[in-house]
């Protein structure tokens, strides 16, 4: 059985902040429009720290990292080919220039 997200201990307000600030910062990566989980801000705020770690573990998210870094890699891909099109056609124009003159 899973431990409960949220135990009343003392905790120092600095422990407090940390726990807000990470918080904060999960649903924001969340809520991202390029994340790979997008849902609404208020809508990531809503889920406990420990349902976030669930979706980060979960195999399905795994698989979603993997194919968005596939997408990644074509689009470098593409973007390379069109930078050696660009520097030959580069090396088209200067050696039309040197033979020009």
């Amino acid at each position: 059985m899973r431990q409960p997200d949220f135990k009343y201990p003392t905790v120092s307000l600095s422990q407090q902040s940390n726990f807000v600030d990470s918080l904060i910062s999960a649903a924001l990566s969340l809520s991202g429009r390029n994340g790979l989980v997008t849902l609404s801000y208020s809508e990531a705020l809503k889920l406990s720290l420990s349902d976030i770690t669930d979706i980060y573990d979960s195999e399905g998210f795994k698989q979603l990292q993997k194919s968005k870094e596939a997408d990644q890699k074509l689009q470098i891909a593409t973007i390379e080919r069109l930078n050696e099109v660009i520097r030959g056609l580069n090396n088209i124009g200067k050696a039309l220039s040197h033979r020009e003159r």
